[in-house]
């Protein structure tokens, strides 16, 4: 066959497929070697991967230039205002004729104005206004001021312990719980008073929305009290046994709204807002509970709860009880030690508090005179001023507190104490169930309470050794303060900001017992030389240490801590004790006196004492004495003593967790249903998961 007569693409078909096979090669050198797809976009332009490098670097190096340039000083700020005010001026005033006719030269300066003048603005528009609140002067309304009830059952607790103290400033942006703190010894007073708060807002009521008010001047907002300060005052009992005048306690150094509470009662003295801002910042429920049930410091030791004066005196009635128990159980255990082997040899019958006295004999229940004799240490009982309504006096000379308090007490604190056996006690639930009942929720209305409200204030800053009485009264503000709006008869409160309370009566004195007390113990007549027992309190615990003096000599000294026994110390790595303590009293001895007395009921009993006085001095202005040995002091300085001597040989404990606090839950509906200590109904991890939230809510609240 002829090859040539065949189909040309037949013929053909070889090269075709090589020049197919050469055109795809060709275009994927070009496409895929000679131009590269995989290009990167920056800064509109195209780059190859190996260039983008390059090009950050080169935007890195002028960038740094740039900013080590000196700075360009920038040139005046041009104001626009007079071409503004000329623009206005020439669209009310320039009808009929052009603006660059009337005004050419602003028209070369500014030529843009002319493109927006516009010839018939209205001049008499005015700007939208808000609408008028109830206390703007803008009518003829006239109230009269409601009347502010009294405070009743006022009530007074003083409370001795160890608390975290705020080593920095607390306020909003540093709060109690957020801020630096540290265990340290404090004196808390806690005053408590109880007012009627239904009756004040029916007073309220009656002043703006009652049937007395005319119908157009009735206003609901103006009806609704929201308290405005606590005020509390001190009086200082003195030398001569007269009181100081009244002097403002201001709040503790615990609470973060300090600066917001003070009181302001002028109203030209009101930051920008006036009485109608500072209303509603009060009128939030957070901020009334910080106002009126303010939380205490967090108690760190062990032994020790902070609850309002009302419950604090049952609080030490159930203390008492524990105490009662411990006395038993330590007679049950002396009972079991006396079965075991004795090691030693007994005390002789003088050496009971330690060495004998010379010349003495220690005599449980025996008197002694004791010449110039100060108050110091004065039996509580026998003071000048009885207990109203035969109330035990809270807080005087302390107590003997007790080893297992804790173990009890911690049945209300969340997360409870190491040593927890998680045993209920019903005494002291029952007064944590009545201390909730009194405490303000998230479920009380303030305004709707039918039972009367219970609201207190501290002090923590009164002194050892002091003694002071306090009065309290409440301010709810004055919604109509600064206006025209105050009927005639009450036009004295125009710039009254807070419409207060009568002021409470005179609480109970509150006696803060003393820190440091000495005890002339024994004498060496030869060299007159006074050993002296200096008693100090320190960090929740008394100490004792003597020291030897001679004239001229200052009674005590700081003393490095010992460590502690045994048998007063358990998990000592955990219980913190102070490095040194000051047992300094600043009192010189000055001699020692013989004294030869008679002593006895008749004259045919008399019967005759020696024994030495110590001659001190305070301040160096005057000259006290005191008896020499534990038989030749008063009664009460003998109890005195004795309760030293007990409370020094207490078993020290651990500190409480800042987050192991003592107050209560402010959320009603979050506290657990079931009885706490008992493990019914409770839920631990879910009531430190309620704390969690409930700081975070006061935190988005602005606490």
């Amino acid at each position: 066959m002829n090859s040539k007569s065949g189909n040309f693409f037949e013929r053909h078909v070889e090269k075709l497929v090589l020049a197919v096979v050469g055109i795809l090669c060709l275009y994927v050198l070009v496409t895929r070697v000679l131009i590269s797809p995989n290009k990167v976009s920056l800064d509109n332009r195209q780059f190859n991967p190996g260039q983008v490098d390059q090009h950050v670097y080169e935007r890195a190096r002028l960038l740094e230039e740039r900013l080590n340039r000196p700075a360009e000083p920038k040139g005046s700020y041009d104001p626009k205002v007079n071409a503004f005010d000329a623009l206005v001026e020439g669209r009310l005033s320039g009808v009929g004729t052009s603006f660059a006719k009337r005004f050419p030269v602003i028209s070369e300066l500014y030529p843009e104005i002319s493109q927006y003048a516009v010839q018939n603005i209205d001049a008499t528009v005015r700007s939208v206004l808000p609408p008028r609140t109830s206390s703007e002067v803008s009518d003829d309304r006239k109230y009269r001021i409601p009347q502010i009830g009294a405070v009743a059952d006022v009530s007074v607790a003083h409370i001795r312990t160890v608390a975290y103290v705020p080593v920095a400033e607390v306020d909003l942006e540093n709060a109690y719980e957020e801020s630096t703190s540290e265990p340290n010894d404090i004196d808390l007073v806690t005053v408590a008073g109880k007012f009627d708060v239904a009756e004040l807002v029916e007073s309220f009521h009656k002043c703006f929305a009652g049937d007395s008010v005319a119908a157009q001047w009735r206003d609901p907002c103006l009806a609704k009290p929201v308290f405005a300060a606590v005020h509390l005052q001190r009086q200082l009992l003195l030398d001569d046994d007269s009181w100081s005048g009244w002097q403002d306690v201001s709040r503790t150094r615990v609470e973060p709204r300090r600066e917001m509470f003070e009181i302001i009662e002028d109203v030209e003295k009101l930051p920008p807002g006036g009485i109608t801002v500072r209303t509603l910042k009060f009128d939030n429920l957070l901020v009334q509970m910080d106002l009126l049930q303010p939380e205490p410091y967090r108690i760190a030791s062990a032994e020790e709860q902070w609850f309002p004066p009302s419950l604090h005196v049952e609080y030490l009635e159930y203390r008492k009880k524990v105490e009662a128990r411990e006395r038993e159980e330590a007679r049950e255990a002396e009972r079991k030690k006396k079965l075991r082997p004795r090691e030693g040899t007994p005390g002789r019958p003088g050496s009971r508090f330690g060495e004998q006295m010379p010349g003495s004999r220690y005599e449980p229940g025996r008197t002694g005179r004791f010449g110039g004799q100060s108050g110091l240490y004065r039996e509580p009982t026998s003071g000048r001023y009885p207990s109203r309504g035969g109330r035990p006096q809270p807080g005087r000379w302390g107590s003997d507190r007790s080893e297992e308090e804790q173990l009890l007490a911690q049945q209300y604190d969340r997360g409870g104490t190491r040593g927890s056996t998680g045993v209920g006690d019903k005494a002291l639930n029952d007064l944590n169930g009545k201390f909730d009942k009194i405490l303000i929720n998230d479920q009380t209305g303030i305004t709707k309470m039918d039972e009367p409200l219970v609201f207190w204030a501290y002090d923590d800053t009164v002194q050892p050794g002091q003694t002071y009485q306090y009065r309290i009264r409440l301010g709810v503000f004055n919604p109509v303060a600064g206006t025209e709006q105050i009927s005639q008869e009450n036009a004295s409160f125009r710039n009254e900001v807070i419409l207060w309370s009568q002021w409470s009566e005179q609480t109970d004195p509150a006696e803060i017992a003393a820190k440091l007390y000495f005890f002339p113990w024994s004498v060496q007549e030869a060299a007159k030389k006074v050993t002296v027992r200096v008693c100090r309190y320190a960090m929740g615990y008394w100490y004792m240490q003597p020291f030897p003096v001679k004239q001229g000599e200052i009674i005590g000294k700081a003393v490095a801590c010992e460590p502690e026994t045994e048998e007063t110390t358990e998990d000592k790595k955990d219980i913190i004790l102070p490095d040194t303590i000051d047992y300094s009293t600043g009192v010189v001895m000055v001699d020692v006196t013989v004294v030869n007395d008679w002593s006895g009921g008749t004259a045919k009993h008399l019967a005759q004492k020696y024994y030495h006085d110590m001659l001190y001095s305070l301040d160096g202005n005057g000259i006290d004495h005191m008896s020499i040995g534990f038989a030749n002091w008063p009664r009460d300085m003998q109890n005195k003593f004795r309760e030293l001597e007990n409370a020094k040989s207490k078993t020290k404990k651990p500190f409480r967790a800042f987050g192991v606090s003592s107050r209560r839950s402010r959320f009603a509906s979050r506290r657990g249903t079931g009885k706490r200590g008992t493990g019914e109904g409770e839920d631990t991890g879910r009531m430190e998961e309620d704390d969690g939230e409930y700081e975070q809510l006061m935190k988005m609240l602005g606490r």
